[in-house]
């Protein structure tokens, strides 16, 4: 009955209800994923659902009929997308997919880079929100994603109905200063009118309690999923507004802060952490050389067709039961071998010794005739300034059961060091990327028995796989600027690597 009144009080309120209307469009790029699964009968529905896992409003409208009368037939509410789908079938999901293509984008550019941001925001909420229920409440998993996913609803909402007006407040001010300028100047209450907007479009309580901080659950095994989606848009504004130190292990929270109240032990609140690390800085690195292809393309005059993660690669790799996530990224079509290959714009790093180490990169990639010459300069290059104490080339056998240090820089490295593969999840084994950031025993995945670590595949002419290792010592940790330097010079290398002569640097 609240609920109606509110509804009522701010329809009564002169141009509001038009907001409650609005029928926003999917993201293009998720929405033609989506249909090219459904219309493939070898898919997995959770495969389906995973993708429709990454818009907002897909996952509304899914949720929306699936509890519509017609299908429900009295039965429970629907909360996973998941199940959406199979209540819904193959046919009626094609169809909804189908009606979704008429809704128009919008006009204005700015807003739809303000629409995306929103988008973003609720998208890495869900995934950090299942982090977290993967720790302490995996059967609800499903639900809480799809709930963390609606988070921020109420902002997409504002954007969508105010776009320019909105676009002139977010270049003055912060997210929190706008939603409050819209609340006294235009009586647009942002979380009100979010929680009004997906209550209209069918979404279930049991889903709502977790974002409405006045609403009460009546199934108290699903009371955790409100401070469990809570933490996850409080770690995701952390890392947005660059105080995610605060949240490191080992720190003390805020007395608000809402992961106190999930209770986690220590062991669990470090494999959330270094998830969450690993996700949202990935994600930060694909989202900043977006960025800077476009910047590149449109100085050359042309827009080619962008970068985008692999949605499968991205979520699958991130919620498996090791702490990795592999991304694959789609480039644009080569150009024509007379062409000079192009290079990525070197990104900006959190701090000096970033910067000197990605800057002393680039500058060198111009310079070198081989790629023995380039990897053996590396080595060197990554131990400036202290910012790691180790690091290595790797090669793994073929059969992936033992691998082999063929050149190393650093204290008390050994050249030609042997190692037994024998965990088939190592990061050597399955030639994925993974980043230790802190750790409390030596690690088996390591050639120097250090407890934190960073290692990437690179893309080096050799007849097995080539990693690249490096480390921050033994008792040492992996700062989040070293991270961020591992996977830049990473991605650099990989852009240079195939164009240059040679092979690898065997020094040991």
């Amino acid at each position: 009955m609240k609920d109606e009144e509110s509804e009522v009080q701010t329809e009564g309120v002169k141009g509001l209800s038009g907001a409650l209307t609005l029928h926003f469009p999917p993201d293009s790029l998720i929405w033609a994923e989506a249909r090219k699964l459904v219309a493939d009968t070898k898919v997995r529905v959770e495969d389906l659902a995973t993708c429709c896992l990454q818009d907002p409003i897909l996952v509304i409208e899914l949720l929306k009929q699936a509890n519509a009368l017609y299908f429900s037939g009295g039965r429970p509410p629907i909360t996973s997308t998941t199940t959406a789908i199979v209540r819904l079938g193959s046919q009626v999901v094609r169809e909804l997919l189908e009606s979704l293509l008429d809704r128009p984008q919008f006009d204005n550019e700015e807003v739809q880079h303000w629409v995306n941001l929103h988008r973003s925001r609720m998208k890495r909420t869900a995934i950090v929100s299942r982090i977290l229920s993967e720790a302490l409440a995996k059967q609800l998993s499903d639900d809480c994603q799809a709930a963390g996913l609606l988070v921020g609803m109420g902002e997409l909402l504002a954007v969508g109905f105010f776009q320019e007006k909105y676009v002139e407040l977010a270049e003055e001010l912060s997210r929190s200063g706008i939603n409050y300028r819209l609340a006294q100047e235009s009586k647009f209450d942002v979380e009100r009118m979010g929680l009004l907007y997906l209550r209209r479009n069918g979404i279930p309580e049991a889903l709502l309690f977790a974002l409405d901080r006045e609403a009460m659950n009546r199934a108290p095994e699903r009371a955790i999923m409100k401070p469990l989606v809570n933490s996850a848009a409080e770690m995701v504004d952390a890392f947005d507004n660059n105080k995610w130190e605060r949240l490191a292990p080992g720190k003390t929270l805020s007395s608000k802060s809402h992961l106190r109240l999930l209770q986690m032990t220590d062991g669990q609140y470090l494999k959330v952490y270094e998830r969450a690390s690993e996700y949202l800085y990935q994600v930060r690195m694909i989202e900043e050389k977006k960025k800077a292809d476009l910047l590149r393309e449109q100085s050359m005059g042309s827009i080619e067709a962008q970068s985008i993660p692999s949605l499968e690669d991205e979520i699958f790799g991130l919620l498996s039961d090791t702490t990795v996530v592999t991304t694959e990224v789609e480039f644009p079509p080569a150009p024509p071998p007379s062409s000079k290959p192009s290079m990525v714009i070197p990104p900006q790093m959190p701090g000096n010794r970033g910067n000197k180490i990605v800057g002393a990169l680039f500058d060198s990639l111009s310079s070198v005739q081989s790629s023995e010459e380039l990897l053996s300069s590396l080595l060197s290059i990554l131990l400036q300034d202290g910012l790691f104490e180790k690091s290595a080339l790797i090669v793994v056998s073929p059969d992936k059961r033992t691998a082999k240090v063929v050149a190393a820089r650093g204290p008390v490295v050994e050249k030609g060091l042997s190692l037994d593969i024998t965990d088939p999840l190592s990061p050597l084994a399955q030639c994925f990327t993974k980043v230790q950031s802190f750790g409390s025993k030596k690690s088996a995945h390591s050639p120097f028995g250090s407890k934190s670590f960073a290692v990437s595949p690179i893309e080096a002419a050799h007849d097995s796989p080539v990693a690249l290792y490096a480390d921050c010592g033994n008792n040492g940790s992996v700062s989040f600027e070293a991270r961020r330097v591992f996977r830049a010079v990473v991605e650099l290398l990989n852009q240079k690597l195939p164009d240059l002569p040679g092979g690898i640097p065997e020094e040991g």
